[in-house]
């Protein structure tokens, strides 16, 4: 693809990013603030994936599934729940790291988050910012015809931008 065709948020990127796939779900529960939070504070990944779905009331809940049952100990439809009642969910319940011999994260309070909880915890705290920042976000909808969400900082020549 010639580069003028790239979105403005890939123009200028290094070619080798360091890709967080729905928060480095081999690390901790896919698409939960702790996957999140390691992925940037202990991986220093440059980029975050994650999937939205939108509940019953209307919030945007990070979660690749629209089902609960593969990921948390609900079942059914994402979209049929209330934010409360999704977060009444053990989004840690199914996790393993050895092939199923444990589970170190059921019943440790991990929830499903809001793609705002996200951002605010995992992207804009680790980098000790509480002023706006100028991310980019590129949308686009994988197999599920769900959006897909891919955040960092916007790109400069170099790559990403620092931030202090």
């Amino acid at each position: 693809m010639p580069h003028a065709a790239l979105p403005p948020f890939f123009r200028g990127l290094a070619p080798t990013l360091h890709i967080a796939h729905r928060g480095g779900s081999l690390l901790a529960p896919e698409n939960t603030l702790t996957a999140f939070h390691q992925a940037v504070e202990r991986y220093h990944t440059q980029m975050l994936e994650t999937d939205v779905h939108l509940s019953r009331d209307g919030e945007l809940v990070v979660a690749h599934d629209p089902t609960l049952e593969r990921c948390t100990d609900g079942a059914g439809p994402l979209a049929a729940l209330t934010l409360a009642e999704l977060r009444r969910l053990d989004a840690g319940h199914h996790f393993t790291p050895d092939g199923g011999a444990t589970q170190p994260f059921r019943g440790q309070g991990t929830r499903l988050s809001t793609l705002g909880e996200v951002l605010r915890d995992a992207v804009l705290a680790p980098l000790g910012c509480s002023r706006q920042m100028d991310f980019g976000v590129a949308i686009g909808y994988g197999s599920g015809n769900h959006p897909d969400f891919w955040i960092g900082e916007q790109a400069t020549g170099d790559g990403f931008r620092e931030s202090h």
